[in-house]
């Protein structure tokens, strides 16, 4: 086999971003409960009880960021498109180069999803108080800050550069089996 063919099933699919968002979910939930159980617990009775912190958890952080994942997803898929990108040689160097080329992409799709999740987590935190001015300066103008930027930046590319690695597999796997 000289080259993988891709055919970017798992890209095509954004939802199933929506399992990875759910894994680092989990992942993050377990690390900061082990890591700082009495600040966990602290936030449960703040928020009211477990049922409270769960739901306070899927509104502020599940969905709004599912809304990244897809819009990552999309937009990788976008860029296969745009940029004719069909094959990878099947040797390191060609894999690398392929996924290298995926880091400006990756490292301005935020700049593309911000706005949309931080909408959606503004009306599912205030709901029903809305403040424009808190909305705007709270969450819109703070995301376009260097601080902000740099800690989306990590799970950006964490969450792009999965996606991007299960479709090469997939379609690796796929190919190996013909």
């Amino acid at each position: 086999m000289n080259e993988i063919h891709l055919s970017r099933s798992f890209l095509k699919r954004p939802l199933n971003s929506v399992v990875l968002i759910l894994i680092v979910v989990l992942v993050t939930e377990i690390l900061s409960w082990s890591m700082s159980y009495t600040a966990k617990s602290q936030r449960i009775e703040a928020a009211g009880g477990l049922w409270q912190y769960i739901s306070l958890l899927v509104r502020i952080m599940v969905i709004p960021e599912v809304v990244s994942a897809i819009i990552i997803t999309l937009v990788i898929n976008l860029v296969h498109r745009w940029f004719k990108v069909r094959s990878v040689a099947a040797d390191w160097f060609s894999v690398a180069k392929y996924e290298l080329s995926f880091l400006p992409v990756l490292g301005l799709v935020y700049f593309l999803f911000i706005p949309f999740t931080q909408s959606i987590r503004y009306l599912l935190a205030k709901l029903p108080a809305y403040s424009f001015s808190d909305y705007w300066n709270g969450y819109i103008l703070t995301s376009y800050t260097w601080p902000v930027y740099f800690v989306y930046l990590l799970p950006v590319l964490l969450l792009g550069y999965s996606a991007l690695n299960l479709s090469l597999l997939i379609d690796f796997l796929k190919q190996d089996k013909t």
